[in-house]
């Protein structure tokens, strides 16, 4: 799938944000550290010793609508994800296509304020389930643990490429280690994007039938001068001033 060359700001992720493409899962006190409000009313738990929020994020499947009629189970897996490889940062000089001069908005400080530039080549979703990251074993405050959470909204039925992820839509947001994520069943979204300066583990439940064509679509991202994807530039930090210090290498 061929693409405009552009510089996609990133921008952090809040439930409001992202209710489009699916569900952002946060402990209500964390996210108003944050400026986040999370309309929430939690239920007494565990002999008065817990708080307990209910219908946090939906879990849905929708095989029975699959052309296989396979049988689809819930599962979980555990995906180690290490952080990925960025480009250094540009000036804009000759013919290059990708530069950081092309970033709107405040550009704090020395170098913009970016860590540096991810080239996204590939989108995926699941057609007929929610998929639910959620990453574990952080310790409380880690500031090091960041990742990108990367969307499209989908070309409807009556466009050209119906069914492909709209490129001219696509969001990047930045999560902290304290957030998990759910994307709506048939959402293209970009495979697990952690930067910073260590890996996180996430747990990840969805339901499959093991029909890889229908448990997952793939697309290949390239630019019409031929560069690979559509580069994100990745800040140190959570961006607006988020009180989260962001990943520290």
């Amino acid at each position: 799938m061929s693409v405009s060359p552009a510089t996609l700001v990133v921008e952090p992720l809040s439930a409001k944000a992202f209710a489009p493409f699916g569900h952002v899962i946060e402990n209500p006190g964390q996210a108003s550290m944050h400026g986040e409000h999370i309309d929430a009313e939690p239920v007494g738990a565990n002999q008065g010793t817990a708080l307990k929020y209910v219908d946090i994020s939906p879990i849905h499947t929708f095989y029975e609508a699959a052309p296989s009629r396979c049988k689809a189970r819930a599962v979980m897996n555990m995906f180690v994800c290490s952080p990925r490889p960025l480009r250094p940062l540009q000036v804009a000089r000759g013919d290059d296509d990708t530069t950081i001069t092309s970033i709107a908005g405040p550009q704090p400080g020395a170098g913009f304020g970016l860590l540096g530039l991810f080239n996204l080549t590939l989108m995926e979703r699941h057609p007929y389930t929610t998929q639910t990251f959620i990453p574990v074993g952080l310790e409380s405050g880690n500031t090091e643990a960041a990742y990108l959470v990367v969307v499209a909204p989908t070309l409807p039925a009556w466009h050209d490429g119906a069914g492909l992820p709209d490129v001219t839509g696509v969001k990047a947001f930045f999560a902290r280690g304290s957030q998990a994520v759910t994307y709506g069943a048939a959402t293209w979204h970009a495979p697990m994007i952690v930067v910073g300066g260590m890996p996180i583990s996430f747990i990840v439940t969805q339901y499959s039938n093991a029909v890889a064509e229908e448990d997952c679509e793939e697309i290949e991202l390239t630019t019409t001068t031929g560069r690979e994807g559509i580069t994100i530039a990745v800040p140190l930090r959570a961006p607006l001033g988020g009180k989260s210090r962001g990943p520290k290498l």
